[in-house]
C-alpha cells in the first residue's frame, strides 16, 4: 500500500511505501562530538576490533567500547523522526531508541519521537497508521532538508556511518529496506 503526500515548499510529490521499515524523505532545494559507545557486552577479548577499550562491568562480564568521533560537517539540515501510536509501549524497544538518541546526539541531528495523539488524528484522519504517519511526517518536513523515518525497533549498528551517505541528490525520495 501507498500514500501520497504533497509537500508545499517544493510541490514534490512523495511515494512513501508503507510496507518499508526504514527509508529517507527528503525535499531537493563544524562542531565535532565525542562519545563513547557501549559496543557489546562479550566474554572474550579476541572478539574486539583493533582500538576497542575493554573494561569489567560489576558483575565480571566485559564490556567492549570504542570513542568515536563524529565527522560530520553539518551543513545539511537532516533530523531522524520515528512516529509512534500513542499506546506504544517504549520500554519494549528501549535498546533501540537508546542508540538511535546517542548516534543523534553524536552526529548532531535532531531527533522528533512523535506521539499519535488526537490532535495529530484530527490533523491526519487516515484509518491505519501506515498511512497517518506519513502524514505526520508532511508536517515535520518543511523544518529540515532531509528526514530519515525509522521504525521505533530500528537500532544503530554502525555509528560510524552517516546518513548523507545516502543521500543521493538526483532524487526526491529514497527506500531503504531494513535488512
Amino acid at each position: 500500500s501507498m500514500a501520497v503526500l504533497y509537500h508545499r515548499r517544493n510541490f514534490a510529490i512523495m511515494l512513501l511505501c508503507s510496507i518499508v521499515g526504514l527509508y529517507i524523505v527528503y525535499v531537493k532545494g563544524n562542531g565535532k562530538l565525542y562519545s563513547e559507545f557501549a559496543i557489546s557486552t562479550v566474554k572474550s577479548r579476541s572478539r574486539y576490533p583493533s582500538g576497542m577499550k575493554i573494561s569489567v562491568i560489576g558483575d565480571g562480564r566485559k564490556e567492549a567500547s570504542m570513542q568515536i568521533r563524529s565527522k560530520r560537517n553539518r551543513s545539511r539540515n537532516i533530523a531522524i523522526v520515528s512516529v509512534l501510536t500513542e499506546d506504544f509501549d517504549e520500554s519494549n524497544v528501549i535498546k533501540a531508541l537508546s542508540s538511535l538518541r546517542c548516534y543523534a546526539l553524536l552526529h548532531g541531528y535532531p531527533l522528533e519521537i512523535v506521539r499519535e495523539t488526537p490532535q495529530w488524528r484530527q490533523r491526519c484522519p487516515q484509518v491505519d497508521i501506515m498511512f497517518r504517519r506519513h502524514c505526520i511526517i508532511s508536517y515535520i518536513l518543511p523544518k529540515y532538508e532531509w528526514i530519515l523515518v525509522v521504525d521505533a525497533d530500528v537500532g544503530v549498528i554502525n555509528p560510524t556511518r552517516l546518513i548523507e551517505e545516502f543521500i543521493d541528490d538526483k532524487y526526491d525520495l529514497i527506500f531503504f529496506d531494513r535488512f
